[in-house]
């Protein structure tokens, strides 16, 4: 094959600057370009098929013969690896519509490069298809950090006369600057590192070859089968690797040899879709590890329970879905940011599947004898106490972006016992709109993820808008570890929260303030003229015993004295480091944007009446009620009760029962006043 080196140009990438766009150096090599060919191959699916195939694998070859393909760099092969063995990575997908496009940069019309130029001949052209992986275009430059640098790239398509057509070609980036660098210069120019091989296209060029004799016998080299009959798809071939310096030198099973590590690490980032009918957005994945299948059953336990969490997480809003092969119970807790979409979705940004397991559920102990889940997802547990939660998360196409067992995602969720794990994993509800004119560039939730993901998909992090906050992830964060959160804070930690949580010092003192709560009036206060009096805070607010029941509701005794002509309103308020927040600011789209977390369940009136010149109270013994109840606007939430003065000064008696949603909210009592003059 002929050999194009890529001239000196400005502003050109060169091989160096290329090997460093994919900035990931904490993901091990195998994990990386597992995850990015997968999702290329996934991102490529045919409609029509129900399953997309992808098989990974090593293949030993005569360096020598394939050397003399390679036109311009023979001798520097030669010199390097002589007549030896070497080894060979493989990634090969099927029912794939394989590297489409034009051979020809000059044919690109518009923007459509089509598969072949973006993944051989451009870097940085992301997937346009929606509900796509890819969305930065840098992925593919994991392939020439494996090896020498050198892609071998075989497609089979169906050509635009409906034809197939198969086409090869030969990638090669390498560091221009290192001493090993085998790359020749082009017209005496810098070294850029970067060349292909195929066949001449005029003017220096190449494209891919496309004679299917030759193409087979660059493949036979490698004992790799082309494609036959109505077959298309693409094989991508890694010549020269160092299967010791990819496996990792943690004593674990899968690490002993490049194929076991691979069967393991299919699963960790992709075992929602492996073997999975159910999978709703298109083709289940059928992985291959050399030739042969992971099914279903042969999945390690983790892996296997991770599916069933994500299958009962998306079939509540996905009928076609039908639950997992897996028997377990667990909980799905609907994750709203009721602000920031459309009423078509409900407010809905997804689902959390989770559960606490057990070292039988995950058969860790004899005779199957399991590794930790810890192990599986290549996270260390350094944790003194007990089981940190484990917390993944994905979007359409199944690939787990990351997990986590602290931070954000795992804010304040408790450990579980040395003997459990607490696993849960997030589900997008993809295709909620949002309704922010901020957020008209992306078409829906999916499509912010997407865009919020590194080059590497390796997170979710809330992009920035010059004109709005924007909070999505961050919010989806707190809810979802709220979420667990409260599931699995036994009550005796809950009981320890409240007494912290408490708006006096502790709940021996007082959990709410005694009386007088606010600031009392210093001299006239000014109108006003929107409700149509004074605000005044001549009231008293008094608690006379409260308490936390076994379900964590507050019960408050209290006592509420009204000056005459005064209407009073007693609201339960969240006391923040910046004051307290009310329940219409909490749930406005400037506040928290999500239900008010503080809900009165129950008011009960025990006495009401006037009180005398002298203090006596005058009871009543019948008569309607002075008081209602208060609702926040969004949601209807009842946050507080208002007293409705007379031309006495009055008082009542009674109790609140208030449920937090989050035993870490810090609750308070706001109490104002505000004079009517024409009252009865």
């Amino acid at each position: 094959m002929k050999i194009e080196v890529a001239k000196y140009e400005r502003m050109a990438e060169t091989g160096s600057s290329l090997l460093k766009l994919l900035q990931n150096n904490d993901t091990p090599l195998l994990d990386l370009l597992l995850r990015e060919s997968v999702q290329n191959s996934l991102d490529a699916a045919l409609s029509n098929k129900k399953s997309v195939i992808v098989d990974i694998g090593t293949k030993e070859f005569s360096s020598d013969v394939l050397v003399n393909h390679l036109e311009g760099i023979q001798n520097e092969l030669k010199l390097r690896f002589g007549n030896t063995k070497s080894k060979a990575l493989y990634i090969s997908d099927n029912n794939t519509v394989g590297l489409t496009g034009p051979v020809y940069a000059e044919d690109v019309e518009g923007h459509d490069y089509g598969n072949l130029q973006k993944l051989i001949y451009n870097i940085g052209t992301p997937q346009e298809k929606e509900g796509a992986g890819g969305s930065w275009g840098l992925g593919k430059t994991v392939y020439f950090r494996f090896g020498i640098g050198l892609v071998i790239y075989y497609t089979r398509i169906k050509n635009e006369d409906e034809e197939f057509e198969e086409r090869l070609a030969v990638t090669m980036v390498e560091n221009e600057k290192s001493d090993k660098a085998i790359l020749p210069a082009k017209d005496n120019k810098p070294k850029r590192g970067l060349a292909w091989w195929g066949q001449p296209a005029g003017d220096g060029s190449t494209i891919p070859i496309t004679d299917p004799n030759e193409i087979e016998e660059i493949l036979n080299i490698f004992s790799i089968p082309n494609f036959k009959d109505d077959e298309t798809g693409t094989k991508i071939i890694i010549p020269f690797i160092n299967e010791e310096k990819l496996l990792p030198k943690e004593k674990l099973w899968w690490n002993s040899k490049v194929e076991d590590y691979l069967k393991v690490s299919f699963q960790r980032w992709y075992g929602v879709r492996i073997d999975n009918p159910n999978y709703p957005y298109g083709s289940w994945l059928d992985a291959k590890v050399g030739g042969n299948s992971i099914n279903f059953e042969e999945m390690e336990p983790l892996f296997q329970i991770l599916q069933t969490l994500y299958n009962g997480a998306v079939s509540e809003s996905i009928p076609k879905v039908n639950l997992s092969r897996l028997d377990i119970k667990y909980n799905i807790s609907d994750i709203n940011l009721r602000k920031e979409f459309k009423i078509t979705s409900g407010g809905n940004a997804g689902k959390v599947a989770f559960s606490k397991f057990n070292l039988n559920d995950l058969k860790m102990l004899p005779p199957e004898n399991r590794y930790s889940p810890y192990n599986y997802i290549n996270i260390e547990n350094n944790s003194e106490s007990g089981n940190p939660p484990i917390l993944l998360y994905t979007r359409k196409p199944g690939m787990v972006v990351s997990y986590e067992i602290d931070g954000a995602w795992c804010n304040e969720i408790p450990n579980a016992s040395e003997d459990e794990f607490i696993i849960g994993l997030f589900v997008p509800n993809s295709n909620s709109e949002f309704k922010s004119e901020y957020m008209e560039e992306y078409t829906n939730l999916e499509g912010y993820l997407r865009g919020s993901e590194k080059a590497d998909h390796t997170s979710w992090k809330d992009l920035i808008n010059p004109e709005k906050k924007i909070t999505v992830i961050s919010r989806i964060q707190t809810n979802v570890s709220k979420a667990i959160r409260e599931k699995y804070l036994d009550d005796k930690e809950k009981l320890q929260k409240g007494k912290r949580s408490a708006l006096s010092k502790s709940l021996a003192n007082k959990l709410l303030p005694p009386q007088n709560f606010g600031r009392k009036p210093t001299g006239k206060t000014k109108p006003n003229p929107k409700n149509g009096g004074k605000k005044l805070s001549k009231s008293n607010f008094s608690i006379n015993n409260q308490y936390i029941d076994d379900h964590g509701i507050m019960h408050i005794e209290f006592e509420l004295e009204s000056p005459k002509s005064f209407n009073s309103v007693v609201e339960v308020v969240v006391l923040s480091e910046n004051g307290i927040i009310k329940g219409d600011s909490w749930e406005s789209e400037k506040g928290v944007g999500t239900d008010f977390p503080l809900k009165i369940k129950e008011v009960k009136v025990l006495s009401f009446g006037t009180v005398g010149a002298d203090g006596t109270r005058n009871p009543k013994k019948e008569g309607t009620l002075p008081i209602a109840l208060i609702r926040t606007k969004e949601t209807n939430t009842a946050c507080g009760i208002a007293y409705t003065g007379t031309n006495k000064n009055g008082f009542l008696e009674g109790t609140l029962k208030i449920e937090r949603k989050d035993p870490y909210i810090q609750p308070s009592i706001s109490l104002s006043s505000v004079e009517v003059k024409n009252n009865d």
